[in-house]
Order: structure tokens, then sequence, then C-alpha cells
């Protein structure tokens, strides 16, 4: 038995613990070591529990899609159709921000490092139920509407929309549709025969159907949230693929960055602008060890010894991350984590030691599964030599989530003004629009109690509970939020401050935080 194939034998049952304590139905696991491939299978992939994924199976990624848009504008450069430094307003002059500096001097550089500005605002796109708010002809009005979270290029924040724009950008300089000039530049010529962006993917015989994982950590069934090449976020999360094709994706960007590091210039690469894409162009905040972590083109980019999942969220569920790599010489790695509802997924690349691990897991859980899976094994092929327990981490990771909503509503408790009464429930009633006039929210009175409905849908209704003066909250406990396939938020996505004129009226509300600011609602 080989080296590699040892190391995920003797872990197995610690890769099924973590499954187990986490509530992640199944995952798919591909190493690469010393030129080895190899692939392992956990779990079941199919909501009767009965079928294992192979190495086809199909996975949404997520936003391990990032890195193959950066890829594919690194060809746009090699090829002189875009430059890195061109602004996106002289490709599409309807990007007109309300920042100004934004709006005109924008790059695509700046997009794809996300030092934008634009803020996260993923309420604006998704709520829950696996099916996107907003279409793709609304992109450019929503942005339009955002007031960015920080001035061009001062600091880093991660947004879907920047690469929104730039699937845009893209199809607007080509006049081709951005997935299929991915099939024809990366997928078609690596032989990545199973790796898709259509919405038929789900129908696939051999695809990995996606579940919510609650805190008790039993399974929710659910459909994987629709991010497909029709989608408004698809340019950056829309990919669906296999460990296979994604082996032979992955072990050919590390010969392409070796390449680069010794000074090597093959003829007719695959991948071009290698030491652009890969380079650090924005320091991330946030991060719990070092100061060096960086954000490339679709990767975040560091040094171990260190922790390569200062992305995922189980960064903020630990008491202390796990320091990978220790004792070893220090070396890069490139990162980066994919979520959507219904799966998650986790990558590292070490190209100076030629190794990679890529986890897929078909549950969004309450922590990253597919991060402590992917650190365990990465720290294994090191030389196991950092003593983790990731099962007892995945344990207090558990633990810490099992614990937002009391925290949150304790934190709401003690803020609350005691005493205080709401105008009329009718009064509240009523349309609200965003800036943009794409995103709107219904308020509306319904056996005595004030709900409001996004978008007018109709699985997009929730109820607002009176918290002081003109604020109102629907602060949702975990369960609520896993049955409806949403995303746990931070407490100021829960509430709502009504706004009133001199006379007294309710003229709009704002939505206290939206993922990098709050939201302005006018009513109609």
């Amino acid at each position: 038995m080989s080296a590699i194939r040892e190391h995920i034998a003797a872990l197995r049952p610690a890769i099924e613990e973590i499954l187990k304590i986490s509530g992640t139905a199944g995952a798919s696991i591909g190493c690469i070591q010393d030129g080895e491939f190899y692939d392992a299978h956990f779990g079941f992939m199919d909501h009767e529990q009965t079928k294992t994924a192979n190495a086809d199976t199909l996975y949404s990624i997520g936003s391990l899609s990032k890195s193959m848009l950066a890829l594919l504008f690194g060809s746009l450069v090699d090829d002189k159709i875009v430059s890195w430094n061109e602004t996106v307003q002289s490709i599409i002059p309807e990007f007109r921000t309300q920042s100004k500096d934004l709006g005109n001097n924008c790059t695509v550089l700046d997009l794809l490092s996300m030092r934008s500005g634009l803020p996260t605002f993923n309420i604006l796109w998704y709520q829950g139920n696996s099916e996107p708010l907003v279409n793709r002809s609304d992109l450019l009005s929503m942005v339009n509407g955002m007031t960015p979270s920080f001035t061009l290029r001062t600091d880093w924040r991660y947004t879907n929309w920047g690469y929104a724009i730039a699937g845009a950008l893209a199809e607007r300089k080509t006049g081709v549709e951005f997935h299929k000039q991915l099939q024809k530049a990366f997928f078609q010529p690596l032989g990545m025969t199973r790796t898709r962006l259509d919405p038929q993917w789900v129908e696939d015989g051999n695809a990995a159907q996606g579940f919510i994982g609650r805190n008790d950590a039993s399974l929710i069934p659910i459909k994987t949230q629709v991010m497909d090449y029709s989608t408004i976020m698809a340019p950056g999360g829309g990919v669906c693929s296999t460990i296979k094709d994604l082996l032979v994706y992955y072990n050919a960007i590390l010969s392409a960055i070796k390449d680069e590091i010794d000074g090597k210039r093959p003829e007719n690469p695959i991948f071009k602008q290698i030491g652009t894409i890969f380079k650090g162009h924005t320091t991330m905040g946030q991060q719990r060890i070092e100061t060096s972590t960086q954000y490339a083109l679709g990767w975040v980019k560091g040094f171990l010894p260190g922790y390569p999942g200062v992305q995922s969220p189980n960064n903020g569920l630990l008491r202390n991350v796990p320091v990978i790599g220790k004792g070893t010489s220090s070396q890069v790695f490139f990162a980066h984590t994919g979520s959507v509802a219904g799966s998650l997924s986790t990558v590292i690349l070490l190209p100076e030691t030629r190794i990679a691990v890529v986890v897929l897991v078909n549950t969004k859980p309450a922590c990253d599964s597919s991060d402590f899976i992917a650190n365990m094994i990465l720290e294994r092929l090191l030389g196991g030599c950092g003593g983790h327990d990731f099962a007892e981490l995945t344990r207090e990771a558990m633990d810490k989530a099992s614990r937002r909503y009391s925290e949150q509503n304790a934190e709401l408790e003690s803020s609350r003004v005691p005493n205080t009464s709401p105008k009329p429930l009718g009064e509240y009633r009523g349309r609200y629009s965003w800036k943009s006039k794409s995103f709107f929210v219904d308020v509306f009175v319904e056996d005595d109690k004030l709900k409001f409905q996004v978008m007018g849908r109709s699985d997009q209704i929730y109820c607002l509970e009176h918290y002081h003066y003109n604020t109102f909250t629907y602060l949702m406990t975990d369960d609520e939020e896993a049955e409806r396939a949403r995303y746990v938020q931070a407490i100021g996505a829960y509430k709502f401050v009504f706004q009133t004129n001199d006379m007294d009226r309710i003229t709009g509300f704002e939505w206290v935080e939206m993922g990098g600011g709050p939201g302005v609602f006018q009513k109609d």
C-alpha cells in the first residue's frame, strides 16, 4: 500500500467521526502527493441514504469556482482582450455606483482581489429555500445601489458581487457566455468531462443530493442551492465538479505555480498570468494567527505553519484554531472554501511540495466539516506533527454553533428598552424598496401579527416581533434557519428599525446589518 493510501486508511475512523459529530451526510476527498492521485468516499450521497459517492460524483463546489474565473481572466489578459487595470466602467458604462471613486476607478484586479469595497450583502440575493432572490438581469442595478463598505483599495472584504460583475465583464468583452469560455479554456483541454454549470446537473444519476445539518447532527434533505449559469452569482460559485476532475485541475495548477517559481516558461500553457493570479494583493482581515495571510485572485494565500482555514466558518467557532505544519519548514499555501446550501468544499494547495487536498461534502452543517477533514489530512501528509484532535475540534465548533441563538437572544434582551409600544400595526403596512428598486419587501398584518415578505415570494415570509419603539426583530432559532436552508446571520440582520417623518408617519426602515453595512428601504 502506498504512503498516501496508508495515511487515508489510518484517518478513516476520524473522518467518519467528524461526519457523525457535525451532521454531514457524505464526503469525497482527493489528495495528491509525490505525483500520486488518491480519492476516497464516505457516508452517503443521496436522500435515501443508500449510495456512496465515487470519483465521478458531481458536487456543487461553490466558491471554489472563483479560481476558475480568475484564471479565465488570466487568459483574457494574456490574449490582450482585457487588462488587469482596465476599469469596469470602461467596459460596462452602466456601472455607476453610489461612490464615484468606486464607479470611476474600480478595475478588474480590484474585483477579483476583493478590495473594491463592495459589501457582502448576501441578504440581497439569497434568503433560503435554495433559490436566488434576484435575476442576472438585475446585477448592475443591484450593485449600483450599494454603498461601499470602505474606500477603494484600502481594505479587504469577501463579496460575491465583485465576481458576478467580473463574469459580466468577461461576457461583455468577448460576446461569449462565461461558462462557455470556461469549457473551452480549461475544462475541455484538461479533460474535465464531468465539470459543468448547467441546471440539469442535479438530474445526473451520479449527482450528490444536498442536506442541511441541524445542531443535533440530524439531517434535513434539501434541493442543493441553485447556482447554475443562469443565476446571478454563477460566475463566482456556479461550477459543479467531481473529485476526479478537480484533482486534474489542481495538479495542473500545482505544475503551473512550480514552473513560475522555477522561472520556467512552458510553450502554450493552459494557465496564463500565473504570477499575478497567485500574488497576494490584499491583506485579509480577521485572521487569527498571522498578519501575512492575503487574498490573491480566487485564493487565500498564506504560509505554514499556519491555518489555511482563515476563510472557513470554523474560524469563528473555535477558541484556538489549529496551526498546521508545526515543526516543518515554512512554505506557502493556497486555499479556499466553498459554501452553498446543501454543500461545502475546501481545497488546500502546497505548490513547493506538490501536495493538494480537496474535500467535498453534500451537507451544510452547523460547522465546516470539509475544513476540519482537509486540514486533518494535510497535517497527516506533512508528518502528523501538530497533535490536533480534529474530532474534538468539531465538537467544540458544534457546541459554539449551538449557542448562537441563545447568545443572540440574550444580546437583544440586554439592549431592549422596556415598556415601549409600537404604532398600530397597520401603519407599518406597505411595500418598501431598496435603492435599486430591484429588491423590495412587503410588510403586512396577518392574524394580528406584523409580517414581511421578500420579493413577493410565498416561501419568503417572516414574522416580526416588536422589540422597542419602532424597532422589530425576527430572530430565528437554528432549527428554523435549517428547515428553510438559510444561512445564520449577524444579529443586526434580524432587526428592522422603521423610520418616520416630521408628521410621525412611517417612511421606510433600516435593515440594520446586511453584511458590510445597513440597508435603507423607502416606503413606496
